[in-house]
């Protein structure tokens, strides 16, 4: 109910009130940032682990992704065979045959 009747919703928030959310916010940041930096110079993977860590998230990538590719290619054919399906249908109708035809 407080939440309802909040002076905030009548009257927008204050501007302490944002600045004070945008310090918290920017010290959050500067932290996050701090953080990613420590990890990062934590992980010392050289360029070839790094290429090889790669290549092995390719390859299980690849792999679990072959039977969608698999469903996509046949949903495809499918699709191209109802096209020409209806294409030799219309075409068919447009030639206008008789009801002994």
């Amino acid at each position: 109910m407080a939440l309802i009747n909040s002076m905030c919703y009548s009257y927008g928030r204050s501007k302490i009130l944002i600045e004070q959310r945008h310090k918290s916010f920017m010290k959050k940041l500067q932290q996050l940032q701090i953080n990613i930096d420590e990890h990062i110079k934590q992980i010392s993977l050289s360029a070839t682990d790094m290429n090889n860590l790669m290549t092995i998230i390719d390859d299980f990538l690849y792999r679990d992704h072959y039977e969608l590719r698999m469903e996509l290619e046949r949903r495809r054919a499918i699709l191209k065979f109802d096209a020409k399906d209806h294409q030799l249908v219309h075409t068919f109708y447009n030639l206008k045959p008789r009801q002994t035809e």
